[in-house]
């Protein structure tokens, strides 16, 4: 969601790279989007990860966020008997 709600404060003409794939026993979701240094943004309550946090682990999942100068990615990991039909 943060891709979203920054995205259109940024000058830069990148992309936004959204990867979803089916790793293991686990769906993948990754999103990535560059960081600018030139506008500060100023830094929000956490609250967005820390409820993605707490629901990721309740369903056996996981979530991750990492900030470089340069990236900003977010991974949420999802058992994939939750998202997969039965047969």
């Amino acid at each position: 969601l943060n891709t979203f709600k920054y995205y259109a404060t940024t000058h830069q003409a990148t992309k936004v790279k959204m990867q979803w794939v089916q790793k293991d026993k686990q769906f993948m979701f990754v999103c990535e989007n560059t960081t600018s240094t030139e506008k500060p943004v100023s830094k929000g309550s956490a609250k967005g990860h820390q409820f993605l946090n707490i629901v990721l682990n309740k369903i056996g999942g996981e979530f991750y966020a990492e900030k470089t100068e340069q990236n900003y990615s977010t991974t949420l990991l999802i058992p994939d008997v939750l998202l997969k039909a039965d047969k």
